[in-house]
């Protein structure tokens, strides 16, 4: 039994040369292909040319996040802009593009820019729609304006409404006459003896 035990506790030999040989291989194409990888990636970014910012980041940001909000191309929005169609461009809209109208130092360095213009960022590109339509800014202040016109005008007649409501009320009202001839009385008679104490009217704003 010892003896059994001793042959099955001996470690049989095994030639490894065809596993090196096979490992090592699969490790080499292993290294081969992800090397190839690495390269044709550095390629890709190589090749990639950069998106070119001339407005502060932050601004540019912010710029960029409300023309998201404005599904259709720089192009067809200044066509609604200059058309003043209002079944396009609502109101806060057209006030967020009032916001970012270029300044003249945007414009100034814009203009000044010799690189390719189709490398700027997206509110490059829009400072730069807004500067092909003179006085953009003042146009698109007028179609603010347009667009909130009736409604200024509704909320202008009902407070005007109200106003003659309240002299209406006002005029033909005999408590109010009355409370106004009390006071004058009581003044003509505090200030009997002077100048004064022969008043036939006073002033709201003396009381």
């Amino acid at each position: 039994e010892a003896q059994k035990q001793g042959e099955q506790s001996k470690v049989p030999d095994f030639d490894i040369s065809d596993l090196e040989r096979l490992f090592s291989t699969a490790l080499a194409a292993n290294e081969a292909s992800n090397a190839n990888t690495a390269g044709q990636l550095r390629a890709s970014l190589g090749s990639k040319q950069e998106i070119v910012h001339l407005v502060d980041m932050r601004r540019a940001n912010n710029c960029e996040i409300m023309l998201t909000k404005v599904k259709m191309s720089l192009s067809d929005m200044m066509n609604s802009v200059l058309a003043l169609d209002s079944s396009v461009l609502d109101l806060d809209q057209v006030e967020n593009l009032v916001k970012f109208c270029p300044t003249k130092e945007e414009m100034e360095t814009l203009r000044n820019y010799s690189g390719d213009k189709e490398m700027l960022g997206k509110c490059e590109q829009f400072f730069l729609e807004l500067m092909r339509v003179p006085r953009a800014e003042s146009k698109l202040r007028v179609f603010a304006f347009k667009i909130q016109f009736s409604t200024q005008v509704q909320e202008l007649r009902t407070s005007l409404e109200v106003i003659r409501d309240v002299c209406r009320e006002v005029k033909g009202s005999g408590k109010l006459k009355q409370v106004m001839q009390a006071i004058l009385s009581l003044g003509n008679t505090l200030n009997q003896g002077t100048a004064r104490g022969s008043a036939v009217g006073f002033r709201l704003d003396s009381l």
